[in-house]
Parts: structure tokens; sequence; C-alpha cells
């Protein structure tokens, strides 16, 4: 009795897996370098980038519309790497909405940053993508 017991609990738990997995669902989307570049172009007006020196750190503040094209804004990223299109580290940015903007906001010390770029996204799966290097103000020696 107990060995059967298990056993039916053991194909319910089967079958709970089974038609779990089979609900759910996964998107992706791939957006071309061609693509990024025209919206980033496109929209460069509309996102403003400050980089201020504090010592041998730096405090970047970039400032994104909450809205493109009817697209909300979804989220930013910092990029770390010579190829943004397969970054060394990629760290997701915590954004603040203030005055009809939606701002984020870093610190990094000098010796990291080389090859730094900020993304920002509109809308969810497969809306715009926009990506801008981050140039610092400072010469470092």
């Amino acid at each position: 009795m107990q060995s059967q017991v298990q056993q039916l609990r053991k194909l319910a738990l089967f079958l709970f897996f089974v038609l779990f997995s089979a609900s759910s669902y996964s998107s992706s989307c791939y957006v071309s370098k061609d693509d990024l570049k025209k919206w980033s172009d496109k929209y460069q007006n509309l996102i403003n980038i400050t980089v201020d020196a504090y010592g041998s750190d730096f405090f970047v503040t970039v400032s994104f519309p909450p809205k493109v094209d009817g697209k909300q804004f979804h989220g930013a990223l910092l990029l770390k790497g010579n190829n943004w299109d397969k970054p060394e580290l990629l760290i997701p940015l915590a954004t603040t909405k203030e005055n009809d903007k939606v701002f984020i906001s870093y610190s990094i010390s000098s010796a990291l940053i080389a090859d730094s770029y900020v993304t920002g996204s509109y809308g969810a799966e497969c809306g715009i993508e926009v990506i801008y290097p981050i140039e610092y103000n400072k010469k470092i020696n």
C-alpha cells in the first residue's frame, strides 16, 4: 500500500512538471548592430550623459526620456569590455524617475574606466535598444 502511494506521488510530481514545462514559453530577440547604431544615432539628442571627476573616481549620470516612439523605458545596463557585443562584465543599473526623465547613476574607479558603455532599452521584448560609450572628461596619467 505504501509503495502504491509513493508511486502515485511520483506520478503526480512527474505530471506536474510535464504540464508546467509545457505551459511555459520563452522568447528571444536579436537586435542587429545596424538597428542598434540607427536607434542610438536617432535618439542621441534625447539622452544626456554627464561625467564628473572626484579625485581618482568618476561619477556618471545618464538621463533617458521615459518614452521613445510610444515605448516605455525598460532598463539600463553598464557594459565593460573592448567588445560591447560580448562584454566581459554586464551590470544592471537602478533607475530613478524625476521631472519627466529616467536617471541612472554610478561611481567608478579610474582603474576601471576603460571600455565602458551604457545601454538603455525601451519596450518589453524586442523593443528599441541604444548604446553609448562613456567618455571620461579627465585625462588619467
